[in-house]
């Protein structure tokens, strides 16, 4: 395929190069739900554990901790998918009230400063995590985790999430296409 061929329209879903992006972002999206989906099956079954063993005055010790960083995971590794699934919620009352080019930039301007603040904050993550692993921090639990494991999935939900505002970005500026689909209050 010639470099011309990549770069004019493949049909409704764009060129080739967005299509390839796309993709990319929503195979990672639906790897980070099904892991999320695993890690709730996974702290469901540590908590039905730790109500067993309570019923006979025993404990893991751990449970406390590992559930916590359990709903963060399941938290920043399901927001991206939810986000391409068009299930975030989000306050359309002005921009349903927009003309539809107004409604464009106003579209653009949400995208482009939550990608901003999200990038932001991860910059700040990337840093965390090789803190992290350079200084072997370990938590303070009965059985010590090494904590560049929490933030590093934490970074990874960063990542597609970046990844899925970028997705979104670059459908509204190439093919004028915005994320109506999305739940609205």
């Amino acid at each position: 395929m010639s470099a011309a061929e990549t770069l004019k329209p493949a049909g409704p879903k764009g060129p080739v190069w967005l299509q390839f992006i796309a993709a990319v972002s929503q195979r990672a999206n639906m790897t980070a739900a099904y892991v999320a989906i695993t890690i709730v099956v996974l702290m469901t079954g540590l908590i039905l554990l730790e109500i067993g063993l309570r019923a006979f005055s025993l404990s893991t010790h751990v449970t406390d901790s590992w559930v916590a960083y359990a709903v963060a995971a399941v938290t920043f590794l399901s927001m991206p998918w939810v986000l391409e699934q068009g299930s975030m919620l989000r306050v359309s009352v002005v921009i349903a009230r927009l003309p539809p080019a107004a409604s464009k930039v106003a579209e653009f301007f949400g995208i482009v400063l939550s990608l901003a603040a999200v990038l932001f904050v991860l910059s700040y993550q990337w840093e965390t995590v090789g803190k992290l692993i350079r200084r072997g921090t370990l938590s303070g639990d009965y059985i010590p985790v090494p904590l560049w494991i929490p933030a590093l999935i934490f970074l990874i939900g960063l990542i597609l999430l970046a990844l899925q505002l970028l997705v979104m970005l670059l459908r509204l500026l190439v093919l004028s296409e915005s994320s109506e689909t999305s739940l609205s209050l």
